[in-house]
């Protein structure tokens, strides 16, 4: 979203327009963003089962 200087995020008015292109930075750097955050869920989900704690605290 972009501003209330007309200098703010001048980048958002191409996706406004609907003339952005797949090589575009902003959209290629989103979903690296995304993928770069399911990834670091999966280890997440990997990960956290094998720490040795207290049975208790494992399940709370």
């Amino acid at each position: 979203m972009k501003g209330s200087n007309p200098g703010d995020a001048s980048f958002i008015n191409a996706y406004d327009k609907f003339t952005y292109t797949v090589s575009d930075d902003g959209v290629r750097g989103y979903w690296i963003g995304q993928w770069q955050a399911v990834n670091r869920c999966n280890q997440v989900i990997t990960n956290v089962p094998k720490i040795d704690m207290d049975a208790t605290l494992k399940k709370d």
